[in-house]
């Protein structure tokens, strides 16, 4: 592993039967290694000019009168949920990521085979044709957007695997500071207002963040700019998100060893999004978010006791969030600007340049529809979403 090697310069450079799965929704008997709190203290720069979304709500679903979704079998509610994701997997034409250097423009596209030398020995990486000969220019190989999956009646989630079939339940989480166990869909009901401060207030409570001003500034002043998704982890990680790394050295080593600059991968989650129909309140299907560990990110966790935890933590350590699959459920926090969650990571903006790839903006324009044609054809433009989120707010393992 090269984790902690690529950290150190980081930080220099940057300042078929489906079977079922039954998931706690909130504790694990995992025991997290010492904590280890690297306060963040970066200033956040000006917000960028362009024009980007405002805060939007997200809507409760309206179930119509004469649908009864909870009336169907778990096999009609999966051949609906399975429908709906064809319908809105549309997208055609490569997947290139482009960087401008000194005046000329470099590509990057997903090689399946390569094997990540940078964070995670993850098998898939990007790459410029100079770089491999087994380039998937289409995207064809990556993860699915998509994920088909059903609602059980006391509201857990089933997620389907696109690949083998099985199914996994994942049971309502419980969190104290909004009552105890809720669904996910009274929670995905929650306005972005209300996320926020729940998020907030919860950082304020702990004693690593709440005595810790800087880090606390940072937190409020993320209010104004950035959406607040819960999301479900499935699988294991990858390494589908990456971010730009220049002015390093290492020759031929790199991926455009004239300019000095790769592609620097991170450990990626498979951030699951329960959506809802605007139309029908019927369950649709998972919007797969491909959430990045950050160099650094603040976190934010809570028991069901009700105690609260914070602090932060650096990529590829036991507490960053889904590492070694020791998360099911979390808050993630992203700044609707990619230059202020990378100034905050550490790293440069690379994947969210390709008209390919879609942020969490595109996220809140699937929240804010108002119908299921409208959903499938802002999903058919993309053929990834990604996010690099500042904060974290999880249940404690």
């Amino acid at each position: 592993m090269f984790i902690f090697q690529r950290m150190s310069k980081l930080l220099l450079l940057f300042t078929a039967t489906p079977s079922i799965i039954f998931l706690a929704g909130c504790t694990s008997s995992i025991t997290p290694t010492t904590e280890v709190n690297i306060f963040i203290t970066v200033t956040l720069p000006p917000l960028p000019t362009k024009t980007v979304l405002a805060p939007t709500e997200i809507a409760s679903p309206t179930p119509v009168p004469d649908v009864d979704y909870f009336s169907l079998s778990n096999e009609q509610k999966l051949e609906l949920s399975k429908s709906l994701v064809e319908q809105a997997s549309g997208f055609s034409g490569e997947v290139a990521l482009p960087v401008e250097l000194n005046g000329k423009t470099y590509y990057f596209y997903w090689d399946p085979t390569a094997i990540d030398k940078y964070e995670t020995d993850a098998v898939g990486a990007w790459r410029t044709e100079e770089k491999s000969t087994n380039l998937d220019k289409t995207g064809e190989s990556l993860d699915p957007m998509l994920f088909e999956g059903l609602e059980n009646p006391d509201g857990s989630l089933v997620v389907v695997d696109p690949v083998t079939r099985q199914q996994t339940v994942y049971a309502n989480p419980n969190i104290p500071a909004l009552g105890g166990v809720i669904t996910y869909r009274e929670l995905m009901s929650m306005s972005q207002a209300q996320l926020a401060k729940l998020v907030t207030d919860e950082a304020k409570r702990t004693q690593e963040l709440g005595s810790h001003q800087p880090t606390m500034d940072i937190i409020t002043r993320l209010q104004e700019q950035s959406a607040y998704i819960p999301v479900i982890l499935y699988g294991e990680q990858t390494a589908v998100y990456a971010s730009g790394a220049g002015g390093l050295s290492g020759g031929q080593n790199l991926d455009i060893p004239d300019e000095n600059f790769n592609a620097m991968q991170s450990p990626t989650n498979n951030a699951l999004i329960p959506i809802f129909s605007p139309e029908t309140g019927n369950f649709m299907f998972f919007i797969n978010l491909n959430a990045a560990n950050a160099s650094k990110n603040i976190r934010v966790t809570y028991s069901t006791d009700g105690s609260v935890r914070g602090g932060s933590d650096v990529v590829g350590q036991d507490e960053s969030f889904g590492h070694n699959q020791q998360d099911q459920f979390g808050i993630i926090v992203q700044s609707r600007h990619p230059q202020v969650a990378h100034n905050l990571g550490g790293a440069q903006v690379l994947i969210e340049n390709s008209p390919a790839v879609g942020d969490i903006n595109v996220v809140e324009q699937v929240f804010a529809a108002v119908s299921e044609v409208e959903i499938q054809d802002i999903l058919d433009a993309y053929r990834l979403l990604v996010a690099y989120p500042s904060i974290i707010y999880r249940p404690e393992r």
